[in-house]
């Protein structure tokens, strides 16, 4: 049993499938033998949290507080509730994590300096130099330079890609919002595009990474064999929320593309001998 036993509050809807891949990441990433050595936790699914980015290009007093309102409340739900600490699986949320925090005692994990700390941990352990970070995120996320402050305070570049690579970010994200599930094809070109455009040479692939700054992006990198450089928001968030509930971390092998090919093909040889 474990002891000491922290309960876990997640504030979720942004969006609902963004929560359920943070709420099986813990699951499959908690070290655990049976249901009571897993973390006790409270998830609320509040689809009534307006656009964060329509909110925040909105530009108004009005815009903000309407989004605010609600993650306050929830974050009240969940106070009442019990929990030890709230985690929010959306980045573009964190541009009111400071009202958020002073509505509640239970801290809530700020995702975008986690994710900045987990990173330049990264970057000082592998003694990178010039190290850099490509930020595929929301245009709101981008707009408001919220990874760029949290890079900026470890001594690392932010860089937003260029606007019509942005564009098609925006496009991502919001198609796995309306489908639940991700483009593979279309997100492997987005990726190309995006290192021909932002990598100078194979060399300086040791010193920049890819960070998935939007929840929703984490289903591609929850389905898919991404290169090494990449980052998950939410990856990082499941350790962190772990840990902090007082658990141990154990983050399950992750299938290289070349054994996601070779299953591939025998699936696919299975197939024909049951048809032939």
């Amino acid at each position: 049993m474990v002891k000491n036993k922290k309960s876990l509050g997640i504030l979720g809807g942004m969006g609902p499938k963004a929560t359920a891949i943070l709420t099986d990441n813990i699951i499959n990433c908690t070290v655990a033998t049976c249901d009571q050595e897993h973390i006790n936790s409270v998830t609320i699914i509040n689809s009534n949290i307006p656009d964060r980015t329509a909110a925040i290009k909105a530009g108004t007093q009005e815009a903000y507080q309407s989004v605010l309102f609600e993650l306050v409340k929830s974050a009240k739900q969940l106070e009442t509730l019990g929990v030890a600490n709230i985690v929010v699986p959306c980045n573009t949320a964190m541009f009111w994590h400071g009202d958020v925090q002073k509505a509640t005692p239970v801290p809530v994990i700020n995702l975008i300096e986690e994710t900045a700390k987990s990173v330049a941990k990264d970057f000082k352990s592998s003694k990178a130099k010039n190290a850099k970070v490509v930020l595929m995120a929301t245009d709101g996320t981008v707009g408001l330079g919220l990874y760029h402050k949290a890079f900026e305070a470890h001594g690392i570049a932010c860089v937003s890609p260029d606007a019509d690579l942005q564009e098609r970010i925006m496009n991502t994200i919001y198609s796995v919002k309306q489908t639940n599930s991700g483009d593979a094809t279309g997100f492997h070109r987005l990726l190309y595009d995006i290192r021909v455009r932002h990598f100078k040479d194979e060399a300086e692939l040791e010193s920049t990474r890819v960070v998935l700054g939007c929840t929703e992006l984490s289903w591609f990198y929850n389905n898919m064999a991404l290169p090494p450089y990449m980052v998950d928001s939410v990856d990082v968030l499941t350790r962190v929320a772990i840990e902090k509930s007082g658990y141990s971390y154990d983050k399950p092998a992750h299938p290289s593309h070349e054994e996601q090919m070779q299953a591939a093909k025998e699936h696919s040889t299975q197939d024909d001998g049951q048809n032939s």
